[in-house]
């Protein structure tokens, strides 16, 4: 959990494709298939009175070939709440599908950043996945 004037990403993982609440992870993925990036966030009180918006990239790093596979942005306004209660948010993130720069039996992991606007007041963060595999 984040102090009152802290946000950070406390899990990032990859999961399937399908809708949401479901969120399975995966430990493959098919050469060039869409999945999705979920990122579990914490905002402390004192951020959340005053957040605006938050910003997050993600990065699908080939361990294996030592090469970027993809960057997704995402990005959204959050609004504001003066209750006193920290904010816990799940992000999730679409890779689309024709990703290339790999090859069946590479390693995979997701680097993400996540950035917190609170006004003038900015937070950064930041996570790695569990590695994957391409199938």
């Amino acid at each position: 959990m984040p102090n009152a004037y802290d946000a950070g990403i406390k899990l990032v993982y990859v999961a399937d494709p399908d809708p949401a609440p479901a969120r399975f992870t995966i430990d493959d993925v098919s050469l060039g298939a869409e999945f999705k990036v979920v990122a579990d966030v914490e905002v402390g009180s004192a951020m959340h009175a005053l957040v605006t918006k938050y910003d997050m990239v993600v990065g699908v790093v080939n361990l294996t070939r030592c090469q970027s596979v993809t960057v997704v942005k995402d990005g959204a306004s959050i609004s504001p709440d003066n209750s006193g209660v920290a904010l816990r948010k799940i992000i999730e993130v679409t890779i689309p599908s024709g990703w290339a720069n790999a090859l069946e039996g590479d390693v995979l992991q997701v680097v993400a950043s996540f950035k917190l606007t609170a006004g003038a007041v900015f937070d950064y963060s930041a996570a790695i996945s569990p590695t994957f595999v391409v199938s």
